[in-house]
């Protein structure tokens, strides 16, 4: 069962979600008490739009270790979870404890924050944000200035003459649809309502722009 986790791991670095999923899934069946590799199979059906076998996935992780956060993240990633619901109330009294790592605190603050927005809560959830950053900048003081550090390079390696000197792509058919933009800026829920029409197929959260990004920055910057 550890060897086909593995193997989902190295498949999902490549790109190859699907057959990472059918990985995963030969893993839990040799293996159903694997609630690590149970919420490896949540992440990447969610990678693949596959919202409810994903929360499937989740809850068999959560049955086998109630006090998983990993497993209360990805419940509430893959279905709209309320505020009264029993994942929520649970959420909050192991936000609560101090047995949590920080990241794992932030991160449970972070999905609480959702949560609360989803309902159109907005004291709590404008405090548990709150609380999800305070800590965050506790775990990492100097995030901040390597994330403006990142925003230069962007900016020194995309100019106006860089974009006109770009390659143009032929066209294609299917015609391919991309959506672009920064983490928590509303893209996965983009994605989400496009895919909805019956012409569109969703291809997960991909990481073909993203390399090539990285290549493009590197080759300006020379960093």
């Amino acid at each position: 069962a550890a060897l086909w986790v593995d193997l989902a791991i190295a498949l999902r670095e490549l790109g190859r979600h699907r057959q990472a999923a059918a990985a995963v899934e030969r893993a839990v069946t040799l293996e159903d008490a694997d609630q690590a590799a149970w919420i490896r199979l949540g992440e990447i059906r969610l990678s693949l739009n596959q919202r409810e076998p994903a929360a499937e996935a989740f809850r068999r992780a959560l049955a086998l270790d109630p006090a998983s956060v990993a497993a209360h993240r990805g419940i509430c990633q893959a279905e709209e979870i309320g505020p009264d619901s029993a994942i929520a109330v649970r959420m909050k009294m192991l936000v609560d404890s101090t047995k949590l790592r920080p990241a794992e605190a932030a991160g449970l603050h972070y999905t609480l924050a959702q949560v609360y927005r989803r309902a159109g809560h907005r004291e709590p959830f404008i405090r548990h944000l709150f609380q999800a950053n305070a800590i965050q900048r506790s775990i990492c003081p100097d995030g901040r200035s390597e994330y403006e550090a990142i925003f230069d390079r962007l900016e020194s390696a995309f100019t106006a003459e860089t974009f006109a000197l770009a390659s143009r792509a032929e066209p294609v058919e299917p015609v391919p649809i991309f959506i672009l933009g920064m983490p928590r800026s509303g893209t996965t829920l983009l994605e989400q309502l496009i895919a909805g029409h019956p012409d569109v197929a969703t291809g997960g959260e991909v990481d073909y722009m993203r390399r090539s990004l990285r290549r493009a920055v590197e080759r300006q910057t020379g960093l």
